[in-house]
C-alpha cells in the first residue's frame, strides 16, 4: 500500500470524504509551518507528498521524496470569490488574486460569474509572494484572495489590504491522490511517457503496430483493435505474424528491411501496410508500421479529387507572396498571427493588392486547411442571383430553379473558410442576412424554412474603407464590426517601392525574359504610381516582354495609351530636318539623339521609339 502525506492548506469541511487507507492529510499547512511536518515524512514511511504550488518550494527543500502539487481549479477559484461577495460582502471592488506561477487559470472565463474586478498576480517563492504583495498595496487594490503562506505574510507584514483565503476542494485532494497512488505504482516518469506515446497514437486516424526485436507486438493503437475486432490488451505481448498473418513483416525486424505499401487482406478488407525498421545505434531493435484501409484512401482521393474539380482548394501560400519591404513584412507577420485564431478577418487594400493570395494563405495555415476554401465576388452577381448563391435555395423557390434545390457556398464552406470579396458592395439586404448568418451560425435556403447550421470562417475583402462607408450610411455598423475582428490593411504599391524589382523578374522570368529587358522595365516602371497596383504591373510586365522579343522597345507605363499624335514617328516640324555638325561618329551619335529627345519635348522614351533604340540606349548615347 502506498502512504502519502497531504499537506493541505486548508480545514476539511468534509474529512470523512478523504478517510483513504494509508493517507494522512495535514492541515492548515503554509511555507511557514511546513519545513518541520516536511522533513519528518521520510522518517514516517511516507512513500510521496501532495501539496499545493505556495510550498511546493519549501517542501522540495525539506525532502527528497516524489511530490505532486496541486493547482487550485476553476470551481475553487470562483468559490473562493463567491465567498467573499457573499460571507465578506465585498463586491463591485478591486480583488487581487495571488496565485503560484504554475496556474494556469485564466481570469476571463471567470468573469461573468463574479461581481468583482479581479486581477491575477503570480509568485514562484516567498520572495515572490512578498514582492507581488507590495505591488497589490502600490495599486490599492481592495483586497487579496491567496493561500496559506500569501495570509501568513500579509499578517506578518502588517498589509493593510485585507487578505482572505483561496479555498481548495476535497474533490482536488481525491483527484491528486488517485494520481500520485498511479504514479507510484507505474514509476511517475515511465507512466507519462507511455500515455503520452499512447495518445499520440491513438489520435492517428490509421492504425499503428510496434514490436521488438523478436517480433513481439509492444505497442498498438486502438484502431488495430477495431480492425481485429480484439482489445489492445490481447494483441499486445503477441507475435505480428501471428496476429496479422503475414510472415513478410519478418524481414523487417530482422533484416532491417523497409517495405511501404503492402497489401493486406483482414478478413473481407484490404489494407495497404507501411513498415520500418526501429534502429538505435546501428542496431536493429524493432519495428513500426500502419495499416491504412484501402478504401478510406480511395475515399480521401475522390473527396480531393472533387474540391479541386469545384474550385474549394486554396492554392497560395506565405511562402507564394514575395516582399522584401519591412511593412508588407509586419502586414504578412500578423496574418500568419490570425491565422491560428479561428476568427473573422477583414482585408482592406487597393484593388490588384493581393487580398485573395493572403485570404487562401491564412486558410491554408489555418486549423480548417483540410476544409474547403470557398470564394466569391460579391460585385460579380445581381443581389438575387448572390443570394441563392450564398445561401443556396430549395426546389421550386423561383423559375429556373434546378431540380432537388442548390447548396449553399455557405452550405460547401462547412468546415472551412468562406472568402467574401468586395464585401463593401453587398447591398443593404444581404448586409442583414450576412449578419444573421454571422450571429445564429445558420442559413435559410432562398424558399426554404429549415434552418441550416453552418461551421465557417469568414475572410471577408474591400477595396475602399468600410469605416468611411459605415460613417457614410451605407453600411451597416453591425455587421462591420461582426467582421472587424482581426483587421488587416495591405499597402499598395507604390508603398512598397522595395518589392518591385522582385515582382518584376518573377513575372518577367515567367515569360523568359533576359537581364537587359527586367533593367529596362525595372527603370520604365520606377517612375509610375501603378495605381492598379500588383495586378497592373504584371500585365504590363508580360504586355511589354511580347513587345521586346519582337524587337520593339517597351513604353513607359501610363504612356501606353496615350493618343496617336501624341506617339506618332514624326518628328515635330520645326523647320525641316536635323542638321548635325561633322565630327566623329560618337559625336555625331549625341547630337543626333540630343535633337531627337529636344523634338519630343525631352521625352526619352518617345525618341527611342522613334530612333528604333532602347531607352537605356538614348541615356547612354547623351552620357
Amino acid at each position: 500500500m502506498n502512504k502519502i502525506a497531504v499537506l493541505w492548506p486548508n480545514r476539511l469541511l468534509h474529512p470523512e470524504q478523504v478517510d483513504i487507507p494509508g493517507v494522512r492529510v495535514y492541515e492548515g499547512m503554509g511555507a511557514l509551518n511546513t519545513p518541520e511536518t516536511a522533513a519528518g515524512l521520510k522518517d514516517g514511511g511516507f512513500h510521496a507528498v501532495i501539496c499545493t504550488g505556495g510550498i511546493e518550494t519549501v517542501v522540495r527543500q525539506a525532502t527528497d521524496l516524489p511530490i505532486y502539487v496541486v493547482t487550485s481549479g476553476y470551481i475553487d477559484v470562483l468559490e473562493s470569490l463567491h465567498q467573499l461577495e457573499n460571507a465578506y460582502g465585498i463586491r463591485d471592488r478591486r480583488v487581487a488574486l495571488l496565485l503560484h506561477e504554475n496556474n494556469p487559470i485564466q481570469l476571463s472565463r471567470l468573469a461573468p460569474f463574479v461581481q468583482n474586478r479581479v486581477t491575477k498576480f503570480v509568485f514562484s517563492d516567498r520572495a515572490g509572494i512578498i514582492q507581488a504583495q507590495r505591488r497589490i498595496a502600490e495599486q490599492n487594490f481592495d483586497a487579496i484572495v491567496t493561500g496559506p503562506t500569501g495570509l501568513t505574510l500579509s499578517r506578518e507584514r502588517g498589509l493593510e489590504i485585507p487578505a482572505y483565503p483561496l479555498l481548495y476542494s476535497e474533490e482536488s485532494l481525491l483527484e491528486a491522490v488517485a494520481q500520485i497512488n498511479r504514479i507510484l505504482d507505474a514509476g511517475r516518469q515511465e507512466l507519462l511517457r507511455a500515455k503520452q506515446a499512447q495518445a499520440a497514437i491513438d489520435a492517428a486516424p490509421y492504425a499503428i503496430l510496434a514490436t521488438d526485436a523478436g517480433g513481439v507486438i509492444n505497442l498498438c493503437s486502438r484502431r488495430v483493435g477495431d480492425i481485429l475486432s480484439s482489445t489492445q490488451e490481447r494483441i499486445l505481448n503477441h507475435s505480428i505474424g501471428e496476429v496479422l498473418g503475414d510472415p513478410s513483416w519478418q524481414q523487417v525486424y530482422t533484416r532491417g528491411v523497409t517495405q511501404r505499401e503492402v497489401l493486406v487482406r483482414l478478413g473481407e478488407t484490404d489494407y495497404f501496410s507501411t513498415r520500418m525498421p526501429i534502429i538505435q545505434k546501428g542496431q536493429i531493435i524493432g519495428s513500426v508500421g500502419t495499416l491504412q484501409e484501402v478504401e478510406q484512401i480511395q475515399a480521401m482521393e475522390h473527396k480531393l479529387r472533387s474540391l479541386r474539380a469545384r474550385g474549394l482548394t486554396a492554392q497560395y501560400r506565405f511562402e507564394d507572396i514575395i516582399f522584401h519591404s519591412d511593412r508588407m513584412g509586419r502586414v504578412l507577420q500578423q496574418a500568419r498571427v490570425y491565422a491560428a485564431a479561428d476568427l473573422t478577418v477583414l482585408i482592406e487594400g487597393e484593388t490588384g493588392t493581393g487580398k485573395e493570395m493572403v485570404a487562401q494563405s491564412i486558410h491554408n495555415e489555418s486549423p480548417r486547411r483540410s476544409g474547403p476554401f470557398v470564394a466569391i465576388n460579391c460585385a460579380a452577381l445581381a443581389e438575387s442571383l448572390l443570394e441563392s448563391e450564398l445561401m443556396g435555395y430549395e426546389e421550386g423557390a423561383f423559375t429556373g430553379a434546378k431540380k432537388g434545390g442548390k447548396l449553399g457556398l455557405f452550405e460547401l464552406a462547412h468546415n472551412g473558410t468562406l472568402f467574401l470579396d468586395e464585401v463593401n458592395q453587398l447591398s443593404p439586404a444581404l448586409q442583414s442576412k450576412l449578419l444573421r448568418v454571422i450571429q445564429e451560425r445558420t442559413v435559410i435556403r432562398v424558399g426554404g424554412t429549415r434552418m441550416i447550421p453552418v461551421n465557417v470562417r469568414i475572410i471577408a475583402a474591400s477595396n475602399e474603407s468600410l469605416k468611411k462607408k459605415v460613417q457614410a450610411g451605407l453600411f451597416r455598423s453591425d455587421l462591420y464590426y461582426r467582421i472587424n475582428i482581426l483587421p488587416l490593411q495591405l499597402p499598395a504599391l507604390r508603398e512598397r517601392q522595395e518589392d518591385l524589382l522582385s515582382l518584376i523578374e518573377c513575372f518577367a522570368r515567367r515569360k523568359g525574359a533576359d537581364e537587359l529587358c527586367i533593367q529596362i522595365l525595372y527603370e520604365n516602371a520606377a517612375r509610375y504610381s501603378w495605381p492598379g497596383n500588383i495586378r497592373e504591373l504584371e500585365n504590363y510586365v508580360w504586355r511589354s516582354v511580347v513587345l521586346y522579343e519582337q524587337g520593339i522597345c517597351p513604353a513607359c507605363p501610363g504612356e501606353e495609351d496615350a493618343p496617336p499624335e501624341e506617339t506618332d514617328q514624326a518628328l515635330p516640324e520645326e523647320g525641316g530636318g536635323i542638321r548635325v555638325p561633322l565630327g566623329t561618329l560618337a559625336e555625331m551619335e549625341k547630337e543626333l539623339v540630343a535633337q531627337v529627345v529636344q523634338r519630343m519635348g525631352g521625352n526619352r522614351a518617345k525618341a527611342a521609339r522613334f530612333l528604333g533604340i532602347t531607352r537605356n540606349t538614348v541615356s547612354s548615347k547623351l552620357r
